[in-house]
């Protein structure tokens, strides 16, 4: 003990308040950034499944054109609209309890399709244009390349442009894939 019973330290030991503040500061930049990266990681994950699902529909119809012959050479797929399944009567049925014909088959597998990119794609649609002037077809008229297109409603991150208040923007996407059968 001193001489005046005070004991005066002159090394002061430990953390000020404005040390403090200022970590916390830092530290919660930090977690910010690392959450937006986070939101950035999931936005892009769901637009890969939006683009993968999108490439194995488009697949799958070149496959069931690919697979019905005599549907392609009487024009069953020449012209499918792009337009949202309707879903009103369902799908003939009659193909998968007896035997049909290939315009039946035809048109079962574009309602099936139109109805699984509804089901897997937010706001999924698709479309089929068959191409007579390709050279490879034995008969004038026929369409011997196809172009399918399925198309959706991607939700996108936007900070920039004219919906730079909104989080998402809904912007269409698409993909083609030509087909030859």
């Amino acid at each position: 003990m001193s001489v005046t019973g005070i004991d005066r330290r002159s090394n002061a030991s430990g953390f000020t308040l404005i040390e403090v503040l200022v970590t916390i500061v830092v530290v919660s930049f930090g977690l910010i950034g690392l959450a937006g990266l986070l939101f950035s990681a999931i936005s892009a994950g769901q637009t890969s499944m939006q683009r993968s699902v999108a490439v194995a529909m488009a697949n799958e119809m070149g496959d069931r054109i690919r697979a019905n012959w005599m549907a392609v050479k009487a024009g069953a797929y020449d012209n499918v609209a792009l337009t949202l399944y309707d879903g009103a009567g369902g799908c003939a049925t009659t193909c998968m309890t007896s035997v049909c014909s290939p315009a039946d088959q035809a048109a079962l597998d574009v309602c099936i399709w139109k109805a699984q990119l509804q089901k897997q794609l937010p706001n999924g649609k698709g479309s089929i244009t068959g191409d007579p002037s390709n050279l490879m077809c034995s008969v004038p008229s026929q369409a011997c390349l196809f172009t399918v297109v399925v198309q959706w409603n991607a939700m996108d991150y936007d900070t920039t442009g004219t919906n730079a208040s909104k989080v998402f923007s809904a912007n269409t996407a698409s993909y083609t894939v030509r087909v030859q059968p």
